[in-house]
């Protein structure tokens, strides 16, 4: 009897291990060329993450808008004759300051020596003006170019005015058109 019971607990414990090995290999993956096909249990797939859109590359300043924002940022600045910035300007001390911002070097000049600076391109229609254009007028009573202005658009300019006693932003009236010499075009943007 006790051979008998010893018999029985060897062939259970051999059967355990019999099942025990079934069941490792069932989970493990099978070898390369092995006939094994062990029951796979399918992993979840992540879910894709949307491809971010490109933020828009912030747009570098144009000269143009360097040398219209330097007119821009000294408007109500103090008019004082013969001064080039930072704070205090007269018409072409405006210009040579603005255009220094913008990263164009060059002398000092008045504003009838800017108006025929020829490596700048002539604009002679006050029709034809773009966005930065260097403005030159006479006045009524002299015929020669006296003053200068900053084309802005939308038929306005920036000046160191005498008049007003400071840097103004003023629309291109009868008197100016009147007036109007020429332009010079340095940006080729």
């Amino acid at each position: 009897e006790e051979a008998a019971k010893k018999k029985a607990e060897e062939e259970a414990k051999k059967k355990a291990e019999a099942e025990a090995k079934k069941k490792k290999k069932a989970t493990a993956t099978p070898k390369k060329g092995s006939k094994t096909t062990a029951k796979k249990t399918a992993t979840p797939k992540p879910t894709p993450k949307p491809t971010p859109k490109p933020s828009p590359t912030p747009k570098k300043d144009t000269r143009i808008e360097k040398f219209i924002n330097a007119a821009n940022s000294k408007l109500g600045c103090e008019y004082v004759l013969g001064a080039k910035g930072p704070n205090k300007f007269d018409c072409s001390g405006f210009i040579y300051y603005c255009l220094r911002q913008a990263g164009v070097s060059g002398q000092r000049l008045n504003a009838a020596g800017y108006s025929m600076k020829s490596g700048w391109k002539k604009i002679e229609s006050i029709n034809s003006l773009k966005k930065g254009d260097i403005l030159f007028f006479r006045s009524d009573t002299n015929k020669r170019v006296n003053h200068t202005g900053i084309y802005v658009g939308g038929g306005s300019m920036i000046d160191a005015s005498s008049g007003n006693g400071k840097v103004v932003k003023r629309a291109l009236s009868a008197y100016w058109k009147r007036n109007f010499v020429c332009a010079r075009r340095l940006w080729n943007e």
